[in-house]
């Protein structure tokens, strides 16, 4: 494998040309390929809702449930 990276190495170098010429292949294949794939982790499809769960004991009223959102959130 050394003996193949050296090679080609020499051949790069000698013929920069080619060397260029591929850069340039490997950077529009990048940048298509990047614009391609989402941009950002939170996908379009979000709405920005957010869910909390809470638990309180049966039968608690919607005040004690309130106030208890209040003191958490």
């Amino acid at each position: 494998m050394t003996g193949g990276y050296v090679s080609w190495s020499h051949v790069l170098i000698r013929r920069w040309g080619i060397a260029l010429l591929l850069l340039l292949g490997i950077s529009v294949i990048a940048v298509t390929m990047g614009k391609s794939l989402p941009s950002s982790f939170v996908p379009e499809e979000d709405q920005g809702y957010a869910f909390i769960q809470l638990q309180l004991p049966d039968a608690a009223s919607l005040q004690r449930t309130d106030a208890v959102i209040a003191q958490n959130g």
